[in-house]
């Protein structure tokens, strides 16, 4: 029947492949007389586990004439212009609604704003928003913008001395973020190099150590009197403290702190065991603020557009239309999180676009965009079409199609094949 017919590349599937294939719709005129009388067809509605061959075998008893009910009602495509069944439809969903076209962020909630005064002199934060590094000057009482990027910690100095005033047994620790302190637990960054000026009695008998084992009684267990059990050396080293005329007034301790420290090391003294204190170690982290606007979060972050997604790490979130009022900038509840499961997801997000908006009343078409704009007061006359509708809409729309009546076909291809010769 179509070995007269001439060939035709096809790009079937828009694939930049295209396919030789018979270029039937040139001879379509030949049908216009069959189709056009409302006399020689009559309406199917097709069922949903029905296909094209099902229809040419009940009414044709011929299935290979599927062909003749496809050129009769013009279809072109059999993905897109028949009824898809139930897994076809769900599969096709799935694959069309996968988000691809989404907004990246790093977090949910929102930086805080830079501080209006630092922790303490020489602090260092950073602000994302600007990509600038801040370090707090307790003399002018001002944020000093110290660089691009995120900034390296500066190395800082403990003055270290017994403490003479109040117990001599302990150590008395100062810094330009601790206020002399007896026995202090410390925190330092990996990573960074730290100063101890070691003052008056004792001054030599400062180590550091990986034992902090006790007793019941709460004293150290392997303590002896001139011996540094446990003893910590990994970047410390020490030299004598000269004032500026060379005169020797202390031991200058240095620690770099090496990136494997363990998490918990101790300080102690070879002469009192009473003078002891614990050191955390833990990886150095800048706190990150912004200045301006936090770009970076969902909660400062306007989706606008109704049914538009954002993703923070492996998480979706979609935009639900909530409207905002000029002066908000906290927008977390109109971001949505949508569920992880693939077929769920790919529902939902349909679910939830919008294909259009309608007058409820007079059916007039409004854009997405002017629908999110408005006040909730205004929205109640609009009635929402989603994505999902739309899809199964035009679906249930492909479902009647026009049937030859039997009666008609061999005239008809007789009439075809005069046509092909």
């Amino acid at each position: 029947m179509f070995n007269k017919i001439p060939n035709i590349l096809y790009d079937v599937g828009l694939s930049k492949s295209p396919v030789l294939a018979k270029n039937i719709f040139r001879y379509a005129h030949a049908i216009d007389s069959y189709r056009n009388n409302a006399n020689f067809y009559f309406y199917h509605t097709i069922k949903s586990d029905e296909t094209i061959e099902d229809l040419a075998e009940k009414y044709y008893d011929n299935a290979s004439l599927s062909w003749v009910i496809l050129l009769y009602n013009e279809i072109r495509d059999i993905y897109s212009e028949l009824p898809r069944d139930n897994n076809t439809f769900s599969r096709y969903i799935q694959s069309k609604y996968f988000p691809t076209d989404v907004l990246n962020f790093k977090r949910v909630k929102s930086l805080p704003r830079v501080p209006f005064r630092g922790k303490y002199d020489g602090e260092l934060i950073y602000a994302e928003d600007t990509n600038r590094s801040l370090q707090w000057s307790s003399t002018s009482t001002a944020w000093n913008d110290v660089g691009m990027g995120v900034p390296k910690a500066n190395s800082e100095t403990y003055q270290v001395q017994p403490n003479t005033l109040v117990d001599a047994d302990s150590w008395m620790i100062s810094s330009n973020r601790l206020i002399r302190t007896k026995n202090p637990q410390l925190t330092l960054d990996r990573g960074t190099i730290y100063t101890f000026n070691i003052f008056g009695a004792h001054n030599q008998s400062f180590y550091i150590t990986t034992d902090g084992e006790v007793n019941s009684d709460g004293s150290l267990k392997n303590w002896k009197e001139n011996y540094q059990y446990g003893k910590y050396s990994e970047g410390i080293s020490d030299a004598p403290l000269l004032d500026n005329t060379g005169k020797q007034i202390g031991q200058k301790f240095t620690f770099h702190i090496p990136k494997n420290a363990p998490t918990r090391l101790y300080y102690n003294s070879t002469s009192n065991p009473s003078m002891r204190g614990v050191i955390n170690t833990k990886d150095m982290k800048i706190n990150s603020f912004f200045q301006t606007n936090d770009t970076n979060s969902l909660q400062r972050s306007n989706g606008r557009v109704m049914g538009k997604i954002a993703k923070v790490g492996d998480d979706l979130f979609y935009w639900n239309g909530k409207y905002f009022e000029n002066n908000v900038d906290n927008f977390t509840s109109g971001w949505d999180l949508l569920p992880k499961d693939f077929r769920t997801l790919t529902a939902a997000i349909s679910r939830n676009t919008p294909h259009k908006f309608f007058h409820t009343i007079d059916k007039y078409e409004i854009s997405i965009q002017t629908y999110s704009l408005m006040h909730p007061d205004n929205r109640t006359a609009y009635t929402m079409q989603s994505k999902y509708e739309y899809e199964e809409e035009m679906n249930e729309k492909n479902r009647k199609i026009k049937i030859m009546k039997p009666q008609l076909l061999e005239n008809f291809l007789k009439d075809w094949e005069k046509v092909i010769r």
